[in-house]
């Protein structure tokens, strides 16, 4: 498997944070979480293997502290997370470039790496458990751009279409859990009661990798 340093140098990490969290009442960003914002937790798990860290938002003063973050605003605003896809890798000084939402604490640096592993002769590397994708758990090459911004041009916004047109290596289920027994790394914060199920999740060690990499 690779090493985090060999990967650090050419991919980047781009963190969709533009949600309003509804059912939460606030911004997934800034949600508090096991004494730091939500979206801190993100940038934790990905610091180590990330170039850099591309936070798409319009919301300027969102509280990061990382040398290797940086804020982007959309380019094509109002287009979801496909526009904020695009954002963020044409944005991004890499070939590749992961893309996470920002309420997913759990993420798991030996599955990410095995991704970065098994992309060459691939446009995006897409975990598909259960017959669902998971294009906001992925790992995508710039050469995705054309066929992104073709998508957006037509008002096409579905992130799903989006993948029909690229050459991607899904990541199934059994291969997954090699990495990630329980598949916690894929769990995310929509409502409350996702919320509740975190915090009992951060207290048991989920925030931690099985093999930390410290």
């Amino acid at each position: 498997m690779e090493n985090l340093d060999s990967v650090s140098q050419r991919v980047s990490t781009i963190i969709l944070a533009g949600g309003q969290g509804k059912r939460l009442g606030r911004s997934k960003a800034t949600l508090p979480f096991l004494g730091k914002p939500l979206l801190e937790w993100v940038i934790k798990r990905v610091e180590l293997l990330s170039h850099e860290i591309l936070v798409i938002s319009d919301d300027q003063t969102l509280p990061i502290h990382h040398p290797k973050t940086r804020i982007i605003p959309d380019i094509f605003p109002a287009c979801g997370p496909l526009g904020g896809l695009y954002t963020g890798i044409s944005s991004s000084k890499t070939q590749l470039a992961f893309a996470f939402g920002c309420d997913m604490p759990f993420l798991n640096r030996t599955l990410l790496l095995h991704m970065v592993e098994i992309v060459p002769g691939f446009d995006a590397v897409v975990p598909r458990l259960k017959g669902k994708v998971q294009p906001l758990h992925a790992l995508y090459s710039r050469e995705c751009l054309p066929a992104l911004k073709n998508d957006l041009e037509k008002n096409l916004l579905k992130l799903t279409l989006a993948l029909s047109n690229l050459h991607v290596r899904y990541l199934e289920e059994e291969e997954v859990i090699d990495f990630d027994p329980q598949m916690i790394s894929f769990f995310n914060i929509n409502s409350p009661s996702d919320l509740k199920r975190a915090f009992l999740l951060g207290r048991e060690g989920a925030i931690l990798d099985h093999n930390e990499l410290y």
